[in-house]
């Protein structure tokens, strides 16, 4: 920790699982017991001026236990807020979330919504549903990886964490703000996937799509209406006229 203070680094991550059997399994420790550590370990980042960021794994599901208990996930949450630590990273590892499992896990969890962020994955092709849903609970925090890179080694699947350039393109559906210049970013997709000589996951590219705005709002309209939307303003107000002249569509599979 003295290191990445010494070389600059703004701050260190930590992980916490809300997983009995995956904790004992792994690390052979309690919740209790790996808390005491972690506590330590925040207060030493402190002292060194390093933020700190805490994931809770497993939130919703783990190879080993299908349900978890959002009371426990609250009150590990709970513990990391007390401690001090700057974000609590509600953590779905293999992609066991549902709109219902997320809507009870997010009911639960009572400290403050601008503390906490949400880590997805798309093994099962439902994690912008979560998104969207957690974004219409307030929570404004969302991991993402640029080209979609990344996986859980847990996760049998190809796919992995939320595509940075997908989840763009649907702010843009929402009427929300985001500030990323599109060019740029796809263009780092690109070249990073190269590099790693793997395929882009990005299904989106840089043109005007106003045309089929209509297809892609009808698409996402009843899903945006099932959550209770509380983000401001409401993405169920939006409209045509309200939505960005020039944004991100479905980009061409190559053959």
């Amino acid at each position: 920790m003295r290191l990445a203070s010494e070389d600059k680094y703004d701050g260190i991550s930590l992980a916490v699982t809300a997983c009995q059997e995956t904790l004992k399994r792994n690390l052979n420790v309690t919740s209790k017991e790996l808390l005491k550590s972690v506590d330590g370990l925040v207060r030493e980042a402190k002292n060194l001026g390093l933020s700190t960021r805490a994931y809770i794994s497993f939130c919703m599901g783990s190879q080993h236990s299908p349900h978890i208990d959002p009371k426990i996930v609250n009150e590990i949450a709970n513990s990391l807020h007390e401690t001090g630590v700057d974000e609590i990273v509600l953590q779905d590892n293999i992609a066991s979330g549902t709109i219902e499992k997320l809507e009870d896990l997010i009911t639960a969890i009572t400290v403050p919504k601008e503390k906490l962020a949400m880590h997805l994955h798309d093994s099962h092709y439902t994690g912008m549903d979560l998104v969207i849903y957690a974004l219409s609970r307030g929570i404004s925090t969302i991991d993402c990886a640029i080209a979609g890179l990344g996986q859980c080694p847990h996760n049998k699947s190809p796919l992995g964490n939320m595509v940075t350039e997908e989840m763009l393109f649907i702010l843009d559906m929402m009427g929300i703000e985001h500030g990323v210049q599109w060019k740029t970013l796809l263009d780092a997709g690109d070249y990073i996937s190269e590099v790693m000589t793997r395929e882009n996951r990005t299904d989106v590219y840089d043109v005007d799509f106003n045309e089929e705005l209509p297809k892609y709002q009808a698409k996402y309209a009843e899903l945006l209406k099932s959550c209770l939307l509380y983000t401001s303003p409401s993405p169920r107000d939006l409209s045509t006229s309200r939505m960005p002249s020039s944004a991100c569509k479905k980009k061409k599979k190559k053959k």
